[in-house]
């Protein structure tokens, strides 16, 4: 017979009393000799491994808080975006400068407590982890990413940026697994990344006026973060223009958040039953074509036109199939499809020119991309399995600028040269089941999950294409945020709970 929760508490305080000695020695003795940053990350983890702890202590609760569990799960996800990951607030007592950090730590406090008093939510996350295969690829990702740590040259080096994956990307999609319920906790999401967006479209629109960023004075000039501002300050101007990047590290950044945008600001538009939220949509939509151009960035503009265009030949084609529906809304679909495909069929032409640069400075960022990717392929060769380690691997492969900055402008090059080809394959098996989940459902069915998993599926085809040509990894939140809601709206668990209602023993 298992011990029961208070039995286990008398077991486990001894326990916790020790790790807590343990704690203080090392924060006391071992912390001062360690470099700052890893020594953020150990006491870091350290925390979290007491906190667990001390969470098993703690009885079950009868009741699923989900008022409070999405104000906390939304806050963490949309502060990822509404603040940027450079500015920092000058307050002397804060452990972290950076509000989205503090509030995601939060957040995964939160988790971990939700998850040890909650049997819902408990049985809620271990069915999924163990019916979807998804989940089991993600997770066989970043085992493979902690792999290549470990067996790299300079295991140190890589262990910052592996943990800092692990506890953005992957509690990301851990959160959703755990707390989504259906497609009406997925449309909460995207309305609160509605709101982030209309947030950082007025932003936008302040900083194509203004011609100035409101967040360059919370960014501390010191010697460490000297490389940074040249580089920010380098990517303000693209032939002789201003380019609008809001609360991101860079236009691009932003431009990527957009195009991936476009899907769920579409569902809400047709799915909500608010007026005021659907209007505030539209509002968006017809802001979203000026900041893209701001942006001066092709990513914004050829992707963002192919999402739209696919989205609209996966509907028209829907339309056409179900045409035993009364109405001209058959003929309507296509004639939309025959646009749509003209439309298609001019961006392809368009991205090629793009591709190639129609301009001087245009056409030397296509061929340093070139080279980048050559370089990569023939330095794939030195470690094709486990790559060069997390941190490393991309030195060997990026861009150098005139004033010696690195840059390697693709997050798939990036997995391949730090852990090697089979994390590349996992990565784009990923990818490429999300966007399948785009292609199927929006084309085949019109129920609300199926328009739910199609947006975000879309959302995850737009990450698949940006992230072949953007290496800065701070959206990828939102990637595995994603793949989470496709995971649990595949889910056949029982139907969603309402606000606050009883959890139930599986």
């Amino acid at each position: 017979m298992l011990p029961t929760r208070s039995k286990a508490s008398r077991f486990f305080a001894p326990l916790l009393l020790l790790l807590l000695c343990v704690f203080a020695a090392f924060v006391g003795l071992v912390l001062p000799v360690l470099p700052p940053r890893f020594s953020l990350t150990s006491v870091g983890f350290i925390i979290i491994i007491i906190s667990a702890s001390a969470i098993l202590l703690l009885p079950d609760r009868k009741l699923v808080p989900y008022q409070l569990i999405f104000l906390i799960f939304s806050a963490a996800i949309v502060s990822r975006f509404l603040w940027p990951n450079y500015a920092y607030l000058p307050i002397p007592i804060l452990p972290t400068k950076n509000p989205q950090r503090i509030i995601w730590l939060l957040a995964i406090a939160y988790w971990m407590y939700s998850l040890a008093t909650n049997p819902e939510l408990r049985s809620r996350l271990a069915r999924r982890c163990s019916t979807s295969p998804i989940v089991n690829l993600v997770g066989l990702f970043f085992i493979w990413r902690i792999a290549s740590m470990f067996f790299s040259e300079y295991p140190a080096a890589g262990f910052s940026k592996t943990s800092l994956e692990l506890f953005e990307y992957l509690m990301a999609m851990l959160f959703v697994l755990t707390w989504v319920r259906g497609p009406e906790d997925a449309m909460r999401i995207g309305r609160w990344l509605l709101l982030a967006t209309g947030v950082i479209v007025l932003i936008a629109i302040g900083e194509i006026i203004s011609q100035r960023n409101i967040f360059a004075t919370l960014v501390p000039i010191d010697s460490t973060n000297e490389e940074f501002i040249q580089a920010a300050l380098e990517s303000k101007l693209r032939g002789g223009s201003y380019r609008v990047q809001a609360s991101f590290k860079h236009p691009l950044l932003l431009a990527q958040f957009i195009c991936a945008m476009l899907p769920i600001l579409w569902l809400t538009l047709r799915s909500d039953r608010s007026i005021g939220v659907r209007g505030a949509t539209l509002c968006i939509l017809v802001s979203l074509p000026l900041v893209l151009w701001a942006t001066k960035t092709r990513t914004a503009i050829g992707v963002s036109a192919l999402i739209l265009i696919i989205g609209l030949l996966l509907l028209s084609f829907n339309a056409i199939r179900n045409r035993s529906r009364a109405g001209a809304k058959p003929l309507i679909a296509g004639i939309v499809l025959l646009v749509a495909t003209a439309l298609g069929a001019a961006v392809l032409a368009f991205a090629a020119q793009l591709a190639e640069g129609r301009t001087s400075e245009e056409s030397r960022s296509s061929e340093g991309r070139v080279q980048m990717f050559e370089r990569a392929i023939v330095s794939t060769g030195d470690a094709p399995m486990l790559g060069l380690g997390p941190s490393v691997g991309g030195f060997q492969a990026a861009n150098v600028t005139s004033r010696g900055q690195v840059s390697l402008d693709s997050w798939w090059l990036v997995v391949l040269l730090e852990s090697g080809i089979p994390a590349l394959l996992l990565l784009l098996t990923m990818l490429a089941w999300g966007s399948w989940q785009a292609l199927r459902l929006l084309s085949s069915a019109g129920d609300t999950r199926s328009r739910v998993q199609g947006a975000w599926g879309l959302c995850v085809l737009a990450f698949a294409i940006t992230s072949s040509v953007l290496g800065t990894p701070h959206n990828l939140p939102l990637l595995f945020v994603a793949l989470g809601v496709l995971v649990a709206m595949k889910d056949d668990g029982q139907a969603p709970l309402p606000l606050g209602a009883k959890a139930r023993s599986r």
